[in-house]
């Protein structure tokens, strides 16, 4: 089985600004509604017969007839198991896993995935993959999720995600009744696919019991990207669907762009979605203006639909070397205080399990229920209207497993860039669901932040640093609740991973957890030295050391050479001095050394003594010039007598600043440090483009240009 990867699955960022300052060490608490951030206490739904859930920090009442849907996209080729093979063996561990796996297609970035679903035995039945689905199920009903909107990859009956779609709506329909799958046909991955193969293949399984129908009786649909299609095409597919299948269809498109397309495509849908972005600096929850995520639910609702907003924690790309800074949980909670906020009809979480982009909420091997328990609280408020009463005590400890800017130790030659938005930062953070005041101690490699916070939900963030991570709740002298996380933070990773994971203390916490009864940290052990080969002749260099390649800033150097008779390290110096404690082989080579003359040297050595062979030095160049991965664009058309400003984009290398050139009817008219310029009445009717200069440490002047538009 091969996983079929998805392309530009991301929304346009916002240049919207907001600010995201972490407080180190201090509590964060807003009140109901503020900002997004956080919820105080809050009463439980009316009328609504509660469950007790002991592992969640509120009972969850029953949501099953709510008109408020949630629906979690699915994606059909990432299932619990691949193989039914056992965890240590199966094909998430050997292929996707690991770095060499799948005969090395992966190695440029380290392998397929950093995350895998939660893992189970071996299954004795032959319907293993049935059953996994009705698990899979089972786990989104308990957090009051509707539904699954499944991505349709391939129309092909004989594909395996095809398949595993029908195997979806097959363990939908065994488990709930209620329980349904929106059929979401994929355009950028079905891009070259003609109306009558998807309409086929979306009629097929729109025949299932469990595909979701409107009360109309209305197949919905929910094409991704619907975009990349014209109307034109969508109303004869629709037309297609009811006159070739007799399946009528309500079209819910997700748009990458709902501000361009949204308006075209009202009359033909029932309401609009869009994929959303991954980073508070671009989901600022209080803004209002007809760009900001809320204005443009606000837009959708005056033109009479129904709008689908996408509520996400993370992503992370390994494959495309690209990540946005989620802040911990942050993003996580701005998303859903926008739904409310701008009252949202339904709600899209991208996503339930793709592992590619580390956007998942499924129960996984790095984070557990964490996120998926989240949800239930959110889901709760987003149905009820009312935030959840806390119950019981229980924190939600976050955290990456590396420092951002570490890196990798195994030769990836893709490593990911903040891909814009909200700047990187390096943050534990525990979310606190407290029944009443209390202090909240998190340790990081043996070193301890407080926060004193109130009853209700909180935030406590510490910095990052190598070693085990904890957090200790006390009130009245007494610890409470707390949570060891199972990640240990590691300043040199073998891999880059640039996932949060996380842990909760209602799952695998609590007053017996370590954190609690022993919160000093385990000692540090000390590393066994690695033994000096026994040798009564000198150890003997077979090939002299040479620097391979040319020494550009962000490139990696090579220090090649060998011996033979003696343990082997290197050595590397800048204009002669030597770089403390390296001494691997290879060099990624940073920005401070442009210039300078960078050298290495090989050293063997036994007991009876050490030889050394020195390459000649290189002196290191400008690295290769920042890259638009996501090109500049503007936030609104330039009209005469208002001020515009222009989204820098998302770059490669991290640029430390940007210029933007102002050029109109290919004519330079300003050249600014700021993004925003005011249009003058003389570009009236003239074509205008702005250039985007990135600059950063190092490095050659990047350049990217936004679409030309004429001036009104």
């Amino acid at each position: 089985m091969r996983h079929v990867r998805l392309g530009g699955r991301h929304g346009s960022g916002l240049s919207l600004s907001r600010s995201t300052t972490a407080k180190i060490g201090i509590a964060l608490v807003v009140p109901a509604l503020a900002a997004g951030l956080l919820v105080a206490t809050g009463a439980k739904a009316p009328n609504a017969s509660a469950a007790t859930t002991p592992y969640l920090p509120f009972d969850k009442p029953a949501l099953s007839t709510n008109s408020k849907l949630v629906f979690a996209h699915y994606l059909p080729s990432l299932p619990i198991s691949l193989d039914n093979k056992t965890p240590t063996s199966d094909y998430y561990a050997v292929n996707y896993l690991s770095p060499t796996g799948e005969g090395g297609k992966h190695k440029a970035y380290g392998g397929f995935l950093r995350d895998r679903p939660k893992t189970r035995s071996v299954l004795s039945t032959s319907a293993w993959q049935l059953a996994d689905m009705e698990t899979e199920v089972r786990q989104a009903i308990s957090a009051g999720i509707d539904g699954f909107a499944v991505d349709i990859l391939n129309p092909s009956p004989s594909a395996q995600t095809y398949v595993n779609i029908t195997l979806l709506l097959k363990a939908a329909a065994n488990v709930s009744s209620s329980f349904k799958i929106m059929l979401q046909p994929d355009m950028s991955a079905m891009a070259s696919r003609d109306l009558a193969t998807i309409a086929a293949a979306t009629a097929a399984l729109g025949k299932y019991p469990a595909a979701f129908n409107n009360s109309n009786g209305h197949l919905i649909v929910s094409p991704f990207q619907a975009e990349r299609r014209s109307v034109s095409w969508w109303t004869s597919f629709k037309s297609t669907m009811a006159n070739t299948y007799g399946l009528p269809v309500d079209l819910f498109p997700v748009l990458n762009n709902d501000q361009t397309y949204a308006a075209s495509f009202a009359p033909i849908s029932i309401g609009i979605g869009n994929w959303g972005s991954r980073n508070p600096q671009w989901n600022p929850p209080n803004a209002t203006t007809s760009t900001s995520p809320v204005g443009r639910i606000a837009k959708v609702h005056s033109l009479g639909k129904l709008w689908m907003q996408p509520v996400s924690v993370q992503d992370s790309r390994m494959k495309e070397g690209i990540y946005d800074e989620a802040a911990n949980t942050q993003n996580l909670r701005d998303t859903w205080a926008i739904a409310r906020n701008g009252k949202a009809d339904w709600i899209l979480l991208p996503t339930w399990n793709d592992y590619t982009e580390n956007s998942e909420i499924a129960p996984s091997a790095l984070h557990g229920y964490t996120f998926l328990d989240l949800m239930a609280y959110y889901i709760t408020w987003f149905k009820t209207g009312s935030a959840p009463a806390i119950v019981r005590d229980g924190v939600y400890l976050t955290h990456r497993k590396q420092p951002y800017a570490a890196m990798p130790s195994y030769p990836q030659t893709i490593i990911q860039k903040l891909r814009g938005g909200t700047p990187a930062r390096n943050t534990v953070e525990s979310l606190n669901f407290l029944t009443a005041a209390s202090t909240v101690t998190i340790t990081v490699g043996g070193v301890s932040t407080s926060c004193s916070v109130p009853a209700g939900v909180s935030v406590c963030l510490a910095p990052l640093r190598a070693g085990s991570v904890s957090v200790v709740v006390t009130r009245g002298g007494s610890a409470v609740t707390g949570v060891t996380s199972t990640s240990i933070v590691d300043s040199t990773p073998y891999v880059q991973d640039l996932q949060y994971v996380g842990v909760s203390s209602l799952r695998s916490g609590g007053a017996s957890d370590p954190a609690v009864t022993n919160p000093a940290p385990a000692p540090k052990p000390t590393p066994t030295p690695t033994p000096i080969p026994t040798s009564s002749t000198l150890p003997t260099v077979t090939t002299k050391a040479t620097i391979v390649g040319t020494a550009r800033v962000g490139t990696v150097a090579t220090c090649s050479a060998a011996a033979k008779n003696g343990a082997v390290s290197y050595r590397w110096t800048v204009n002669g001095s030597t770089v403390a404690r390296v001494t691997a082989s290879r060099l990624r080579v940073p920005a401070a050394y442009v210039g300078k003359s960078l050298g290495c040297k090989l050293v063997a050595i036994n007991t009876k003594g050490s030889v050394t062979s020195i390459a000649a030095a290189k002196k290191v160049g400008l690295g290769a010039a920042p890259v638009a991965i996501v090109r500049p664009s503007w936030v609104a058309f330039p009209k005469v007598g208002t001020s515009v400003s222009v989204r820098a984009g998302s770059w490669s290398a991290r640029p430390a600043y940007f210029r933007y050139v102002y050029v109109v009817n290919g004519k330079i008219v300003a050249l600014m440090a700021k993004p925003t310029i005011r249009i003058s009445s003389a570009w009236r009717g003239k074509a205008m483009a702005v250039i985007v200069r990135a600059y950063a440490a190092g490095r050659l002047v990047g350049a990217s240009q936004t679409a030309k538009v004429i001036v009104r």
